[in-house]
């Protein structure tokens, strides 16, 4: 996986921060120079811990138990409304807690 991040990432002039790869939106297969046109879509990965720790939050979502949960740099972050505090989840204690 790393060598398809490395070639990716200096194939289209960016450093490997993952942040720096989600902002260029609508990446195609002809941008890394082959000739067909596929959209390529980033996820960052997780390990399988926090994996199912996100699934839980996405489960506490659709349960209204928060309105917001993404990934950032690696972090599960969950705000529990519209203009409300950002929280970092660790365990699933962190989101019975919310």
């Amino acid at each position: 996986m790393n060598v398809v991040e490395n070639f990716f990432t200096k194939s289209l002039g960016m450093d490997s921060k993952p942040e720096n790869i989600e902002t260029k939106k609508n990446i195609c297969t002809k941008d890394l120079g082959l000739d067909v046109d596929n959209r390529i879509f980033v996820n960052q990965c997780l390990i399988p811990a926090y994996r199912l720790l996100y699934n839980a939050a996405q489960n506490a979502k659709k349960a209204g138990k928060c309105k917001f949960v993404w990934i950032s740099n690696g972090k599960i972050l969950v705000r529990k409304h519209i203009g409300g505090k950002v929280t970092k989840l660790t365990s699933v204690n962190d989101l019975e807690n919310l």
